[in-house]
Order: C-alpha cells, then sequence, then structure tokens
C-alpha cells in the first residue's frame, strides 16, 4: 500500500512538472525595455542653446574643468536618460535607443557600434534616436561647428560617462526581454503643438504599447511624436529632458496606475515599472504650445489624457520586419547666407552676398547621410538624421503610402542615427527664416533625402 502511494505521488509530480512545462509562455515576440540615468561628471555643459546664459562668462581651457565655452550645469531639474527598447524575434533583434540629447553626434554611433555587435544587435538594425532636449548633456561632438553653436567642445569625461550609460541601457534592456505582445496606435493629440511657420501641424500620435504575456502588466511603450524639447529656455542651467520627458513621464505613469490594478485584480504581489520612450518626428518647425515648467507639465498632463483610451487598442503587430539601410550622397553642405540674412532687410535677398559658406562647412560635414527604413506589418518608419520640416516630412510620408500600396502607415523617424541640422522644402527656403538659414544642404537638401527615398522603395 506504501509502494502504491509513493508511485502514485510520483506519478503525480511527473504529471506536475509535465504541465508546468505546458504552462511556458510562447510568444512570436520578446521585449526588453530599460532606462538609465546619465551619471555626468561635475562641471559638464548643457547641449542645446548657444545663446545668453549657456555661455561661460570667461572661456575655460582646463580639461578637468569639463566644459570650455559654455556654462557648468547647476544641477538636474528631472533626470535626462539612456532608454533602450529591444524587440526579438527568432535570431532577429532591433534595438531603439532614445537619448535626452539635442542629436545624435557621428562619435555617439561609432562608439557604440563594437559593444552593440558584441550583444547580437546587427548594425543595420540599431537605430538611435535624440530625443531633442534643449537641456541634455553637451560636449559630446568633435565637430567644431556644433561645439560651438550648440554643444560646446568635445568634452572626454563626459563623453565617456554618457556612453557607459547608454552601453548599460542596451545590457539591462536585452537581459530583461521576456515574451509580450505588441500593439500599436495611432491618435490626435491637439492642441500642444504649434508651427513656427505658419502652418498646420499633424496632432497625430503614433504608440507601440508592449504588455506582458507571463504577468500581464505593461512592461512599456514607445512614442512617436513631433515637437521641439524647448518649454525651457537657455536661461535654464539645470538638466532636463523637456517636453519629450513630460511625455515620456504621463505614459508611463499611466501604466503604471494600471499595472497597480492588474496586479490588484490577480493578487499579484510584484507591480512591473514600466518604462517608456520618446521617438521625436519631423519637428524642425514645430514647437510647443506651452513652456517652462508649467508648460511641460500641462503637455504631460494632455498627452496622458489623450492616450488613456488608446492603452492597448489598436492593431496587434505580427510577423517579421524588412530593414534597408544605405548612405545618401547630398553634395557640398552650405549655408546660405541671402537667406540667413533676407529676416534682416525685410524679407528682400541681398545679391551682394556670397551665396554660400560652402568650402568652410565642407571641413566640418561629409557629404552623404545614413538614411533607413523598417517595413513591419503594414507601418512603416524612415529615419531622418537631422530635423526636417512639417512639410517635408509629409512629402515623404504621401511617397511612402504611394509607392508601397500595401502600407497601412508611414512616419518619420526625425533626429536618428546623425544630425545635420534643418531640412527644409524649396519653397520653405526662399521665404527664408530660421530653419531656411540653418539647411546645410539649402534648397535642395530636403529633396535629395525624399529622392534617395524614393529610389530605395
Amino acid at each position: 500500500m506504501r509502494l502504491g502511494k509513493i508511485l502514485l505521488l510520483a506519478l503525480g509530480l511527473c504529471g506536475l512538472a509535465s504541465s508546468s512545462k505546458s504552462l511556458t509562455v510562447t510568444s512570436e515576440y520578446q521585449v526588453g525595455f530599460s532606462s538609465v540615468d546619465f551619471n555626468l561628471p561635475e562641471g559638464a555643459p548643457l547641449g542645446g542653446f548657444g545663446t545668453g546664459f549657456r555661455r561661460a562668462k570667461k572661456i575655460n581651457l582646463k580639461s578637468k574643468k569639463n566644459h570650455t565655452f559654455f556654462a557648468p550645469n547647476q544641477g538636474t531639474l528631472d533626470p535626462v536618460r539612456a532608454k533602450a527598447f529591444v524587440v526579438k524575434r527568432g535570431n532577429e533583434k532591433l534595438l531603439f535607443l532614445s537619448l535626452d540629447v539635442v542629436g545624435v553626434s557621428d562619435e555617439i554611433g561609432r562608439e557604440l557600434k563594437k559593444p552593440l555587435k558584441k550583444l547580437g544587435f546587427k548594425p543595420e538594425n540599431v537605430f538611435i534616436s535624440a530625443t531633442h532636449t534643449h537641456s541634455g548633456p553637451g560636449g559630446l561632438t568633435r565637430s567644431l561647428f556644433f561645439g560651438l553653436v550648440a554643444m560646446d567642445t568635445f568634452q572626454k569625461r563626459v563623453f565617456k560617462s554618457f556612453i557607459q550609460s547608454v552601453e548599460e541601457a542596451v545590457v539591462k534592456a536585452d537581459a530583461a526581454v521576456e515574451p509580450a505582445e505588441i500593439i500599436f496606435s495611432k491618435f490626435d493629440v491637439p492642441g500642444i503643438s504649434r508651427s513656427r511657420r505658419r502652418r498646420p501641424v499633424d496632432p497625430a500620435a503614433r504608440v507601440f504599447w508592449a504588455k506582458s504575456l507571463v504577468s500581464g502588466q505593461w512592461l512599456g511603450a514607445a512614442v512617436h511624436y513631433a515637437i521641439h524639447g524647448i518649454a525651457l529656455d537657455d536661461d535654464n542651467l539645470k538638466f532636463s529632458a523637456d517636453v519629450p520627458g513630460g511625455i515620456e513621464r504621463g505614459i508611463a505613469q499611466e501604466l503604471e496606475d494600471r499595472n497597480q490594478a492588474i496586479a490588484a485584480a490577480t493578487g499579484s504581489q510584484v507591480v512591473v515599472k514600466p518604462l517608456t520612450q520618446m521617438w521625436n518626428g519631423a519637428e524642425g518647425d514645430v514647437s510647443p504650445q506651452f513652456f517652462g515648467t508649467d508648460g511641460i507639465t500641462e503637455i504631460q498632463d494632455r498627452f496622458r489624457k489623450a492616450a488613456a483610451a488608446w492603452v492597448g487598442v489598436g492593431q496587434t503587430m505580427k510577423g517579421s520586419w524588412n530593414v534597408r539601410r544605405f548612405m545618401n550622397e547630398m553634395g557640398s553642405p552650405g549655408l546660405t547666407l541671402r537667406t540667413c540674412f533676407k529676416d534682416w532687410f525685410g524679407g528682400k535677398e541681398q545679391k551682394w552676398l556670397p551665396k554660400t559658406l560652402a568650402l568652410a562647412l565642407d571641413l566640418f560635414f561629409r557629404d552623404e547621410v545614413d538614411l533607413g527604413w523598417i517595413e513591419w506589418d503594414g507601418l512603416q518608419m524612415m529615419t531622418w538624421p537631422g530635423e526636417p520640416t512639417h512639410g517635408l516630412g509629409e512629402r515623404l510620408r504621401d511617397l511612402a503610402l504611394k509607392k508601397k500600396p500595401n502600407l497601412s502607415d508611414a512616419w518619420v523617424l526625425g533626429l536618428t542615427n546623425g544630425h545635420f541640422a534643418y531640412f527644409v522644402t524649396p519653397e520653405e527656403h526662399v521665404e527664408g527664416g530660421y530653419e531656411a538659414c540653418f539647411s546645410l544642404w539649402g534648397k535642395f537638401g530636403g529633396s535629395s533625402v525624399i529622392a534617395g527615398y524614393r529610389s530605395s522603395f
């Protein structure tokens, strides 16, 4: 009798082991999120504005001070971070990095190439985006042009600590992947942005929501929305993620509140802390509608309220993705002086001025840019290494939808895989203005990028 009981117990345990295996969650995708605060050395400058209070009262040539032409930071208003979002399907992996900086310098991409390859990320599957906060860390580029106008000179200690934070974020996200479903939503968030060129702006936000199939809780979200991170002006000397950070916090809090409710309903003692990253868009002429810390809070609350009805509502992503990366020839860069000075003379072009500074800028910029697109389950994301205006973004979007009738939506990932200032339409260049002045490839720079995409589709 005792032997029989032992046999029955053994069979029961085998059955339990077998059933536990059958409960193993399988999913088409594995997803991991992570964020790491930048651990910056004392005296690191802010990047984004090269005017007013951001300028040091006295040029500092001591490298240990970690700044040269710009003033040192005065602390942190809210965290500036490296945020990683990893999507794995079989042996293929995508990596989206969202960094709280004004732009992604060439140095950042080059420095990350080797460690990311060691982690199994193919170079073409890595997308590094700047949120475009104008209160993130400076000193991250060796470009003398951007160093003087927006970032300060290259600061070795600042750059090293910055890269360490980015690498840590990727390692943590890659290690955290778990079975999840990914849902795509598109909805409007009106009234938080406006065009500096007095044109309509697209109020659409696009979000990838990731929900764990293990805990049933939300892991995080990737948010796409076009807006300048300039709610804080150049008199702010504290690090801040600005408007993009506010949007991220609003979405993260919405998901965390939902996870609290899910945990309570399921009796779970663990509440997942969701992480959110933002991808900017064709924001070249798109400014926030509200300013200051109160303005950031206002945008954060409005964005969260608009998003609340769309959490997990929309298209469940399926299948693999197709990625294409290529270098697009741009020709010689140069600022068009006649365009830059046009506003100073009542909108009249001064033909006595030389047309460009092309020869000088050839020393600072290469004549090609890195472009790429991801096509995934009827959606297409196209990178732009700089700041295209809203009008250019719409032209590229319309081209993609026309060339690929199978697409349900397409959009631009601005400030991704490089930063080459502004891009405008030919008509906007003739009009002049700030964006036209700082268009490195002039009247036809934006058209050249669109032509490159046309031939890649």
